[in-house]
């Protein structure tokens, strides 16, 4: 009996997987030139994205502004070479217009205080996949089925995460170098999710009889949430040092549903002998729980005649393993004879965990002219995604574990009161020992009509066309 429940438990811990770049804190950046510079930007640089980089340095600008930023066109490439077997490879190609921020600063009678305002798209992720095996294997005793088996799998993911924040921010002049500011993030978190394995064979004995496993579960939820962000800033001759430490969001409000169907018909999953067995539930209006790190960010700015440099470093705290979604504990393996305390909680509770994560990026800024600017940034974009949420049966959607690399460069042209940038995003990642989610190759009955897990080779490509524009009311950036 013992060995049939820690089979039963090894379902969800061979199959859950999922693409969303959420592990990643730095894979998109925001406002015209910060994106250019890698959000390298806490210490300031003179514009409206202060809002959500660094609130105090939104008082060191003269004027109001309104802007605009995107990626027009960005392609995303998501591969897990032998993800599901041998030349199996699981892979998802996305082309897609990413709107990234719209924001600007509103200009006071004050000389001491100002606000700004953004909408902000961090998250804009989605990955669909199809594997499929059609192929004969030695399946069963040639005794029982003599020869090879007919053998038929099919894997498919389908993964949606969107996730917008808000922003309203004001800044506080304590004197004529110094700063503070208070940025106000309401976000909407977005994510649904589905991952169905399909398993098939027909066995040898002069009549059609079919063997077979399958996996469905999906989840969705909304998460609405509050986060206020503390900045300081200080400037003197050339140079701007920025601080800012931004506090774990508090929930607003959140629901979700789960839905799992798990079955097996003639299947011998213990060796004494074939049987049926079916799961199936689905649970709404479940509390969302979902934890933001706490994150502490600081930065540097030099600005020199022709050159100006900027270094930011951000560190964000990491969760032990929790549930996102938490099903209620009632009946989901049947019969209940044969599988006694396979609850529903188990299968479709909705795992998450992160790890500490410290990012890195250095930019840079050429003044060709005075209406002419060329920029260039590297920075870091490590994975949060902790291996430990493996260890917990349920549905795991997160498993983005490739760290990734940013490389950027573009222009920024001004015309009056209009800048323009373009610019172009190149990220790359890698994981060399990803763990497979699936495995077609040599499969036998006592794992689901699978063969054991292995290890893959994940790897992420991105390539996106970055344009941003900002239009000045009246003033002159400092």
């Amino acid at each position: 009996m013992l060995k049939r429940i820690l089979t039963c438990c090894l379902i969800t811990a061979l199959y859950g997987v999922g693409y969303a770049q959420d592990m990643h804190y730095w894979t998109n950046q925001f406002g015209t030139r910060a994106s250019l510079l890698g959000g390298a930007v806490v210490g300031g640089i003179g514009d409206n994205t202060a809002m959500y980089y660094n609130p105090a340095a939104l008082t060191f600008l003269d004027s109001s502004s309104i802007s605009i930023n995107a990626n027009l066109y960005q392609i995303e490439d998501i591969r897990l070479k032998n993800g599901a077997g041998d030349k199996k490879d699981i892979a998802g190609v996305r082309i897609a217009t990413v709107p990234l921020m719209v924001g600007g600063r509103i200009r006071t009678k004050s000389k001491v205080l100002s606000f700004g305002y953004g909408v902000i798209t961090p998250v804009d992720f989605s990955f669909s996949t199809v594997v499929r095996s059609d192929s004969r294997y030695n399946i069963v005793d040639d005794q029982e089925s003599p020869g090879d088996e007919e053998y038929i799998a099919q894997l498919n993911i389908k993964s949606y995460l969107r996730e917008t924040l808000v922003i309203f921010a004001l800044s506080w002049k304590l004197n004529e170098n110094t700063s503070v500011g208070l940025s106000n993030i309401f976000g909407n978190r977005d994510h649904t999710y589905l991952k169905s394995i399909t398993a098939r064979m027909l066995l040898n004995t002069g009549s059609t009889d079919l063997v077979s496993f399958n996996d469905i579960r999906s989840m969705s939820y909304s998460h609405i949430s509050y986060s206020p962000k503390l900045g300081f800033n200080h400037r003197k001759d050339n140079w701007s040092y920025g601080v800012t430490m931004t506090i774990p969001a508090f929930k607003i409000w959140g629901l979700g549903s789960v839905q799992g169907d798990i079955s097996g018909n003639n299947i011998d999953l213990f060796g004494d002998g074939r049987i049926d067995f079916l799961g199936n539930e689905r649970q709404e209006d479940l509390k969302t729980k979902f934890k933001y790190p706490l994150s502490v960010s600081a930065g540097v700015t030099y600005s020199g005649i022709k050159y100006r440099t900027v270094f930011s470093a951000q560190y964000f705290t990491g969760h032990n393993a929790y549930a996102i979604l938490k099903p209620a504990a009632t009946p989901f393996l049947r019969p209940g004879s044969e599988f006694p305390g396979e609850t529903s909680d188990k299968y479709l509770q909705v795992m998450y965990a992160s790890k500490p994560v410290l990012n890195a990026a250095i930019g840079i800024e050429y003044l060709k002219s005075e209406k002419l600017i060329y920029s260039a940034s590297f920075r870091t974009d490590f994975s949060a995604y902790d291996k430990k949420v493996d260890d917990y049966t349920g549905i795991n959607a997160y498993t983005a574990s490739w760290d990734i690399y940013h490389v950027v460069g573009g222009i920024t042209m001004k015309r009056g009161p209009h800048n323009l940038s373009l610019g172009m995003n190149i990220g790359i990642g890698m994981d060399s020992k990803f763990d497979q989610r699936a495995n077609f190759d040599n499969p036998i009955e006592s794992e689901f009509l699978q063969s054991k897990l292995g290890v893959a080779k994940a790897s992420y490509f991105a390539l996106g066309l970055l344009f941003g524009y900002s239009y000045q009311f009246a003033g002159t950036k400092k």
